[in-house]
């Protein structure tokens, strides 16, 4: 299967304008979707419009999120017109949590850290202290992912072909 075989697809309502963004692959835009219980799938295929085609995981995922950004989400952002709740890619507002939850939050985290023990600044005993792949990193898995040779990587972003290589091999079957 093609790297470039993501697209974006819309469900659109009766008035013209979509009520859904998505990505998918395959059949994914005509498969059955449920949210809150309910099939949000529209029965006329003919209200089912792909936007974007020929994308990779990460296009998808970047148009994906600057379409529901643009079109906002009802009940989440100001005037917003989409049913979904979710905003992939992390763009848009997200609802608060009410104080209620936030209460009891931070009692489970009090107990936990009461119970566990911390490791200074507040980690748990033995936690590790890595905070995971830098921007650069998945910049340049991003780069890989999309096909563009370790040469023209290399240069731009001053690294060994032998740590794209190891990247390749460690990271792309995981994080793509």
């Amino acid at each position: 299967m093609s790297i470039y075989s993501y697209y974006i697809y819309a469900y659109i309502a009766d008035d013209g304008e979509p009520y859904y963004i998505g990505m998918g692959q395959n059949y994914r835009a005509w498969a059955r979707h449920l949210q809150k219980g309910m099939c949000i799938k529209p029965k006329n295929n003919d209200r089912i419009r792909i936007m974007e085609r020929n994308l990779s995981l990460v296009g998808a995922l970047a148009l994906e999120a600057r379409y529901i950004r643009w079109y906002g989400r009802k009940n989440y952002d100001d005037n917003g017109i989409l049913e979904q709740t979710l905003s992939y890619g992390g763009c848009g507002k997200v609802k608060p949590h009410s104080e209620e939850t936030k209460h009891k939050v931070r009692e489970g985290m009090h107990r936990y850290l009461k119970e566990n023990g911390t490791a200074g600044w507040g980690r748990p005993k033995g936690a590790s202290n890595k905070a995971g792949p830098s921007q650069k990193t998945l910049d340049i898995i991003a780069m890989i992912q999309l096909g563009v040779p370790p040469k023209d990587i290399s240069k731009k972003y001053g690294c060994t072909r032998q740590y794209i290589s190891r990247l390749k091999k460690k990271h792309i079957s995981v994080v793509f």
